[in-house]
This record gives structure tokens, C-alpha cells and sequence, in this order.
């Protein structure tokens, strides 16, 4: 639900009332998930291991996508599961969709295997 100008409450139990908006998997993601559609403008409230962080999601982001935590820099790490997972390719700033439009996976593409292979002939 949003509520214009106000912090939409995101749970951290799964037995708390209210639903969640979105999940932060490890304290150290600079994103999270999205568990739900949201809107640009929707404010979110959730905890990083005892920090209590708010966000304001820049733009409409779809269930299962992901949203900056942070800003991150061109070429700064997305962290997600603890793990780098992506570069950034361009300024991402906090409360946008993180996707392939400013992002390039860094893991299971074949293409930087084969580009690593003919670099090792």
C-alpha cells in the first residue's frame, strides 16, 4: 500500500502482520528484492542488523526486481547473497531499479569465459 508521505513499515519477522515490500538477504547486499510491484515514490523502512535504513523507491520496480540500498558508482560492485553479482554501469543512485540497464552481470556469461579463453592462447 502506499501512503504519500509517509514510511511504509517492512517487516523483519515472517510472523509480523504487516507484509513485506522487499527483502535484504545478507547485511552486507547493497540491494534488495523486491517482493511486490512498487510504485516511484513509495518509502520504505527496514532493519540492516540493528540499523533502522529508509528508502524512497525512485522509479516502478517489479516483484523480484532489484533496488539500490546505496548509491553505487560506475563500476562499483552489486552485492546480492553476500556476493558481487554485478558492475554497475553507471552512477546508480539509492531507491533505483537495479537491472540490465545499469548493470552487467559478472557471473555465468559465457561470453567472458570464451573472451578469457582466446586472451589465454
Amino acid at each position: 500500500m502506499h501512503v504519500e508521505g509517509h514510511y511504509i513499515p517492512v517487516p523483519e519477522r515472517k510472523t509480523d502482520h504487516m507484509q513485506r515490500r522487499v527483502i535484504l538477504i545478507e547485511p552486507e547486499d547493497n540491494v534488495v528484492t523486491a517482493l511486490d510491484n512498487l510504485s516511484s515514490g513509495e518509502m520504505l523502512a527496514l532493519d540492516r542488523d540493528g540499523e533502522q535504513l529508509r528508502l524512497t523507491v525512485a522509479e516502478e520496480v517489479s516483484f523480484g526486481h532489484k533496488i539500490a540500498l546505496e548509491d553505487i558508482p560506475a563500476g562499483g560492485e552489486i552485492i546480492k547473497y553476500g556476493h558481487t553479482i554485478a558492475l554497475s554501469s553507471r552512477d546508480i543512485r539509492s531507491g533505483e531499479h537495479v537491472h540490465v540497464h545499469n548493470a552487467e552481470g559478472r557471473r555465468g556469461r559465457g561470453d567472458l569465459t570464451r573472451e578469457r579463453r582466446r586472451k589465454d592462447e
